[in-house]
């Protein structure tokens, strides 16, 4: 009896989870048409809808926006906090860096019923703050003028050998962010990893709002020479963490951070290739990137030739070819649901390969 109680309450925080989701998600589909430049991200607290922001004018523009849309409804608190109490059962708080928080019985019907409308009240005047994706494409070094479709021109369908700071980690960090805004499974695969690729990992998960796949790393349980995978992702976060906005706060709250690792799933093995991908079984369709560089510094920072090729191919080519002899086939997650992982990173124990399987496993090293 207590097991089915326990699976009821489960069931339905997952409910409710997919609700506020959905909620959070589609404010964010609708976004680019609401030209607000005041909002930098939406966190979804569970008990409260938190919204934070790069500019420097935040407070004041909240301030203006909320008395403009509800100038009869005098505000409570001062110095450091501001709150209304637009509703029974909202309360809107303004802290003093721009941060406003949604809270109460009533907060997340009340943010999807009238955040637009604030949004829409507020000065046309705000001097436009670096939104988070293009603080993180300057972090990224994709602001050099060139998409992942030149470098490709410059790539025979024959592969080539390539520089590899200048060309081939371009290629992969565009790459990256452009499969991150598309859809479909990630698959980062290389026996030496560091802190600056995983860095850049979640910070292309972080970009893209609305990202909802997974990322499956395969790497060697000592991935950076003798630092082993748990060092690794501390010393990742860490530099997501330093990451400043333009009003010298965080850029990434943790939250966000935490979210964005919850799509990781990692898993060990020993083996030599090194490749990314790109694999969408819905729709079919899958890319890859295939290097002799490992990403890490000895590659990716230190002048260094490798070779590299690019090409497209089916969903069904690139599992049976490329995930399986890995042991990954089975970490093809289509059909998983999105509430698999609650918390942190998902460290999953290699699939022993078949057949012609190279990838022997070695989970749980650390």
């Amino acid at each position: 009896m207590d097991s089915v109680r326990s699976n009821s309450r489960m069931s339905t925080r997952k409910k409710k989870k997919k609700e506020r989701e959905k909620i959070v998600q589609g404010f964010w589909s609708k976004s680019a048409l609401l030209q607000c430049d005041v909002i930098t991200d939406v966190i979804d607290k569970a008990d409260h809808i938190k919204i934070t922001s790069c500019s420097k004018d935040a407070y004041a523009w909240w301030l203006d926006a909320i008395q403009t849309l509800y100038p009869e409804n005098k505000s409570h608190g001062r110095g450091d906090r501001i709150k209304w109490h637009p509703e029974v059962g909202v309360t809107i708080q303004l802290d003093k860096d721009g941060t406003l928080r949604i809270k109460g019985k009533k907060h997340l019907d009340w943010f999807a019923e009238n955040i637009e409308k604030i949004l829409a009240s507020g000065s046309k005047d705000l001097a436009a703050p670096a939104e988070l994706g293009h603080i993180i494409d300057i972090h990224m070094r994709l602001e050099d003028g060139y998409t992942v479709h030149d470098l490709l021109d410059h790539l025979p369908t024959t592969g080539a050998l390539k520089h590899g700071p200048t060309y081939i980690y371009r290629l992969w960090r565009g790459l990256l962010d452009q499969w991150g805004g598309r859809g479909g499974d990630l698959y980062v695969i290389s026996p030496l990893i560091d802190a600056r690729r995983v860095s850049d990992v979640l910070l292309a998960i972080i970009k893209h709002r609305n990202f909802r796949n997974k990322v499956h790393i395969f790497t060697m349980p000592n991935c950076d020479g003798e630092n082993k995978w748990p060092k690794v992702i501390r010393d990742a976060k860490e530099i997501v963490r330093e990451l400043k906005s333009p009003n010298k706060k965080r850029l990434v709250a943790e939250e966000r951070l935490r979210l964005a690792e919850e799509h990781l799933e990692v898993s060990f093995g020993r083996f030599h290739c090194k490749l990314i991908a790109n694999c969408s079984p819905e729709t079919g369709q899958a890319e890859i990137l295939l290097t002799s560089a490992s990403f890490h510094k000895w590659h990716f920072d230190i002048e260094s030739g490798d070779t590299v090729t690019y090409f497209r191919l089916s969903a069904e080519n690139i599992i049976n070819h490329y995930l399986a002899p890995l042991g990954l086939e089975q970490q093809v997650s289509v059909l998983e649901s999105p509430d698999a992982s609650e918390e942190g990173t998902v460290i999953t124990e290699g699939v022993p390969p078949t057949g012609n399987g190279i990838g022997e496993s070695n989970a749980g090293q650390e």
